[in-house]
């Protein structure tokens, strides 16, 4: 379907205008400056009533001018919405990807701990993942990616669930903690009762809780780096360790 400002254009190169090709100029200057002047508006600069503006818009097969003004907004939109990015927009981005860079790059350190979990996933007879209330969403996709796996996994993120829990890990059970959020001692309690029972307990956690748990470093992964907005960039580490992780649990043979 031929677009609107392309029927004005080829009206407007009339050789001798008419009233028709002088509204079809009108609105091919104003479309160009983004500018849709209502029918009284266009009227009265083309000189003529409104319900010769109707007439006008239903020559275009439009059943009036309303519909014909809509259409002319929807191309702007479109055509203008392709235009390339301004400095500013590229700034933006070139600082958004930088960070990125620099968050990713942020785990380069945590190889050996991502290794060493995806191991204990592969070897773990039933993997227990215990969310803080805020990370639940992304805990669940944690938790449906190693069903996909074939593995035991149960996932807790309410207090009582956790508490109870915790009495039925064994010894060759997997506990893996997220961690964030301030309301969070009944981890502690969590955690401890867990630990009895066995040593494959890993802590996925911000710097804020970093040193309420009692966690060996090759077995705890700080999921924020430090700096400024790094809230921003939580949802992008959680699902760079999930893809690290699962990744390597992919190549490990059973």
């Amino acid at each position: 379907m031929e677009a609107v400002i392309t029927k004005l254009i080829k009206m407007k190169k009339a050789e001798i205008p008419n009233t028709t090709e002088v509204i079809a100029s009108i609105l091919v200057d104003k479309f160009m400056i983004g500018v849709f002047p209502n029918s009284k508006e266009l009227a009265q600069e083309a000189i003529v009533s409104e319900s010769y503006i109707t007439q006008f818009a239903k020559k275009l097969g439009y059943t009036g001018y309303r519909e014909l003004l809509t259409r002319l907004k929807y191309e702007f939109e479109h055509f203008h919405g392709e235009k390339e990015p301004t400095h500013i927009e590229l700034d933006i981005f070139q600082d958004l990807q930088k960070d990125v860079v620099e968050n990713i790059n942020y785990f380069q350190k945590y190889k050996s701990v991502f290794l060493k979990l995806a191991q204990e996933i592969s070897n773990s007879s039933k993997i227990f993942i215990y969310s803080s209330y805020q990370l639940r969403n992304f805990t669940q996709l944690f938790f449906e990616n190693l069903l996909l796996l074939n593995k035991n996994v149960l996932k807790f993120d309410h207090t009582m669930q956790m508490i109870e829990s915790s009495n039925l890990v064994e010894e060759n059970d997997l506990v893996i903690a997220f961690i964030s959020g301030q309301d969070n001692s009944h981890f502690i309690e969590v955690l401890q009762m867990a630990g009895k029972k066995t040593k494959n307990i890993f802590c996925i956690t911000s710097h804020s809780q970093e040193n309420r748990f009692k966690i060996d470093r090759d077995r705890k992964i700080i999921m924020d780096n430090i700096g400024p907005n790094q809230l921003d960039f939580r949802l992008i580490n959680l699902n760079y360790i999930l893809v690290q992780i699962l990744a390597i649990c992919k190549t490990i043979k059973p």
